[in-house]
């Protein structure tokens, strides 16, 4: 078992890790980053600061030995300074076995030092690296120097990436790659669902591509993901998570799969790369086939058009709460988001067969008006100046909901210019707040003010007037 000081110096490595570029951090193996994560003080997390004079900065001399260790045998490309930090090492390791020979067998002292601190195959750093006396703080301020300077040059080059010469722009580029991430079960790269309970989910990292990829230029990181995705997509649907180990992706999400298409459009409007849409368009083509003809989850074409999902317990958009037998947020039917998904997919289907010269542009085009016209038949509420939330007969359909605001965003939209400025001037007035949109109508019966006390509590605040603030996105693109 690993003791309360030793939890302690996992905690400091781990968060000076944090510090890393990506591409550093990932060069140290994915058991070790892990068993550091997993055994550190989880109450202890100290922060470190490139804005912070080191000697200001509480790091323990056994954490600077084995940041030492981690630096030279994983991320240092300079074998001066590699021979440098072995050879302080080796003088450190001959004083304590002279002051430890008599009480010791020095025969056994220090034996395979490296192996041992760093055993992958045990799982376990010894606690070997406590006894290691790297006190040259002079050394960690090298490090963090080096790291700063790398690290200023990275985001130079974001910035320069993105084009963009707003300074709040420019700080957003480089906030946004915080969320890009390296998937080892995949070996490509991912979009982190959020900080910090949450890894990648499909669902998600088509709604934030856009913005964290596309947007900022980053058109190879972009390329990267929809390549893993397509390389998973299964019965037309996209994984909504990924594998750990040996397991298999979850694939209960119905928007996931129709987004693709939608950052696919996107993709291709920054970059014109045709070969790439060539490449992904029987994936694409997939996925509309599995919807029209019906894949996973129940979601299916109806026959007018609509897409319908969600069954029994299935929770497949993204207000998916479920709290044992209940759903708080119950949407099975035709969902009003999925719909105006579907018909942008179908939209951008067509344009990419002419491109192609698939030949498939005029059976894309007579299903999308069909789509556009059930819409506009089933989801308008006059008396309300807005659309319906899902239409499944029941209460749930009339409640006003933000999930509307994206039947206004897409690239490819349904409606009259008229009813679209009524469906954004409702979300404004009913759901709009400064830190994002409103999950339900304050004047519904289901609406819970707050969100907060015990887990089922929350989960039935989840999605039920509980503020997100992603929708401001969808609500921001409405103009």
């Amino acid at each position: 078992m690993t003791n309360t000081r030793t939890k302690e110096v996992y905690s400091e490595v781990n968060s000076f890790l944090n510090l890393l570029l990506e591409e550093d951090r990932i060069k140290i193996p994915l058991k070790l980053r892990k068993l550091i994560n997993d055994e550190r003080l989880k109450d202890y997390n100290p922060q470190y600061s490139f804005e912070k004079p080191i000697d200001e900065q509480e790091i323990s001399d056994e954490a600077l030995a084995m940041i030492a260790l981690l630096h030279i045998n994983y991320w240092c490309n300079d074998n001066e300074e590699k021979e440098r930090i072995n050879n302080i090492l080796k003088n450190n390791e001959d004083k304590y076995q002279a002051e430890l020979r008599e009480k010791y067998n020095p025969d056994n002292l220090f034996k395979k030092q490296k192996s041992e601190i760093l055993n992958l195959e045990n799982n376990t750093i010894t606690e070997e690296t406590a006894i290691i006396e790297y006190k040259e703080k002079n050394f960690l301020k090298k490090i963090f120097d080096k790291i700063k300077e790398e690290q200023i040059h990275y985001q130079e080059k974001l910035i320069k990436t993105s084009g963009l010469k707003n300074k709040l722009a420019q700080t957003l580029v480089c906030s946004a790659d915080k969320f890009l991430s390296k998937r080892e079960s995949t070996d490509g790269l991912t979009i982190l669902a959020g900080f910090p309970f949450f890894e990648d989910w499909g669902r998600d990292t088509m709604i934030a591509l856009p913005g964290i990829c596309i947007s900022t230029g980053r058109v190879e990181s972009a390329k990267s993901i929809l390549r893993t995705f397509a390389f998973y997509e299964k019965d037309g649907l996209m994984p909504n998570l990924f594998p750990e180990g040996e397991n298999e992706p979850l694939y209960n999400t119905v928007d996931a799969a129709l987004l693709f298409i939608n950052c696919v459009w996107l993709y291709y409007e920054k970059t014109q790369d045709i070969k790439f849409v060539e490449e992904m368009y029987p994936v694409m083509q997939r996925i509309i086939s599995g919807y029209e003809r019906g894949t996973n989850f129940n979601i299916h074409m109806e026959e007018d058009g609509l897409i319908s999902a969600g069954a029994g317990l299935d929770q497949v958009t993204w207000m998916d709460v479920r709290v044992g037998e209940i759903l708080p947020t119950p949407r099975h039917g035709k969902p009003v988001e999925i719909n105006a998904y579907w018909y942008n997919a179908l939209c951008i289907m067509q344009k990419f067969s002419e491109v192609l010269k698939k030949n498939e542009e005029q059976e894309y085009g007579e299903l999308a008006q069909k789509v556009k016209e059930s819409f506009a038949r089933e989801f308008w509420m006059e008396e309300k100046h807005c659309l319906k939330d899902v239409i499944s007969e029941t209460k749930a359909d009339t409640q006003i909901r933000c999930n509307q605001i994206w039947a206004v965003s897409m690239p490819f939209t349904m409606l009259d210019e008229e009813k679209e400025r009524q469906i954004v001037d409702t979300v404004f007035e009913r759901l709009y707040t400064p830190y994002g949109l409103r999950t339900l109508d304050p004047k519904d019966e289901e609406f819970h003010a707050s969100y907060g006390g015990e887990m089922i509590k929350r989960d039935l605040a989840y999605h039920q007037g509980t503020v997100w603030t992603f929708p401001m996105g969808g609500y921001y693109l409405a103009y």
